[in-house]
Parts: structure tokens; C-alpha cells; sequence
């Protein structure tokens, strides 16, 4: 099996600047996905989608394939991943070959384990499904949330509809995505038909760097379980 292994590192954040090469236990973020990846045999290639010139030098150094700048259309906040990996994987796909998925890495997600990873590869593989993706349990049930309409607060579930919600509800945490090519580039989210959910019960794994406060979380867990 052929998997490309996708970095995506832009340049700007809203909330931490320079969060993707922010220096984390003394290297930039986004290498903390590009070394494991090369723990995994699957993987064929690592390639870093930057729209920074810094990034793109870092990872050139470390001979990881970054052939190109991101075009500034896919370089703003409101990009998606979805626009930014159709991008990469049509690019690989016409200069160097075909490949059975594709794997987002996001940097942000630093601590995810080699273990974890492979465990997503081998349902992708034995599963046969469109794509896997890892889970964490919902941080607020929907029955909770509210909009405000008018300067008012209104539930946004009401009556049976939030009765018929389940007891357990997940959302994706950020930190894994493997997916079918072919689904990929008929998709506009990284869930296909038959999407299988890996779940991490480790908030050490499941962290985000968004914030600083994220990030001084994100030192406390390498720290306390390294």
C-alpha cells in the first residue's frame, strides 16, 4: 500500500502567529508530523503544502518534498483542507504517480502516536473503507448549544430532536485523516460513504494547538507522559 503523507503548514493564524514553526521541545511544530510519518512503512512520500518560505526551506533541508509555494487562493484563513489536499494530491498524482490514500497530518497535532497511526493504517487497509478518521468524545453536547437571535438566546435542538439524541456523541479531533484518493476529489469533507472512526481516549494525543493556552497544555502532557 501507497500512502502520501500530507503536511499542511500555512503561514499566518488568527490566534497563535507562526503557530505550524513555533518552536516545540526544540524543533518547529509541523516536523513533529513529518518524523512520524517516516516511522511508517506505508507511507511512499511526505509533502509539506506551504504557502511559507521558511517552512519550505526547513523541509527542503530535511529532504522532505516541498516542490511549490501554495498558491495565495488556498493560502487564507477560510481555505479549506479539502481545496488544499485536492491541490496536493492532483499535483503528485500527475508529476510522480498514483497512491492508495492520502493522510493528514495536521501540524497542530504534535503528540499523536506512532501506534495510533498504524492502527488507522491497518483499517484503512483490512476495512476496504473510504476513509478513517480519529474521534475524541464531544466537548459539549448539541442539547446545550444555543444561537442568539435578536439579542435572544434560543436552543438550537428542541423537544424530540433532542431526545433522539444518543448517548454518546464524538467529533473529529484533528489529528488523523486517511483517505481514498478517488473519494478525495469528489468530496468536500474527508467523510466518505463509509467512513470508519478511530477512537482516542488520551487528551494527551487528542490536543490542538490553537491558542497558547493550547500550547502550554501541549508542553504539560509531553512532559508529564513522555
Amino acid at each position: 500500500m501507497k500512502i502520501l503523507a500530507l503536511i499542511p503548514a500555512r503561514k499566518n493564524s488568527r490566534r497563535l502567529p507562526n503557530k505550524n514553526k513555533i518552536i516545540f521541545f526544540n524543533k518547529p511544530l509541523f516536523l513533529w508530523s513529518v518524523d512520524i510519518a517516516k516511522k511508517i512503512p506505508e507511507i511512499c512520500d511526505i509533502l509539506v503544502s506551504t504557502d511559507d518560505d521558511e517552512i519550505l526551506k526547513i523541509s527542503r533541508k530535511f529532504g522532505i518534498l516541498a516542490p511549490w509555494l501554495r498558491p495565495k487562493k488556498l493560502s487564507s484563513a477560510n481555505t479549506s483542507s479539502i481545496d488544499m489536499a485536492q491541490h496536493a494530491l492532483k499535483w503528485y498524482e500527475k508529476k510522480i504517480g498514483k497512491i492508495d490514500g492520502l493522510l493528514l497530518l495536521q501540524p497542530t497535532s504534535p503528540l499523536r502516536s506512532k501506534k495510533t497511526l498504524i492502527k488507522c493504517i491497518k483499517t484503512f487497509k483490512d476495512k476496504k473503507c473510504d476513509s478513517v478518521i480519529t474521534v475524541k468524545k464531544a466537548s459539549m453536547n448539541p442539547k446545550f448549544l444555543v444561537q442568539i437571535n435578536n439579542n435572544l438566546i434560543k436552543p438550537i435542538l428542541k423537544g424530540a430532536n433532542e431526545k433522539r439524541l444518543p448517548k454518546d456523541i464524538y467529533q473529529p479531533d484533528g489529528s488523523i485523516y486517511l483517505i481514498k484518493p478517488s473519494v478525495l476529489k469528489n468530496s468536500e469533507k474527508f467523510y466518505g460513504k463509509r467512513t470508519i472512526p478511530i477512537i482516542i481516549d488520551s487528551p494527551k494525543e487528542s490536543i490542538d494547538i490553537d491558542t497558547l493556552g493550547d500550547l502550554e497544555l501541549a508542553k504539560f502532557y509531553k512532559n508529564k507522559f513522555n
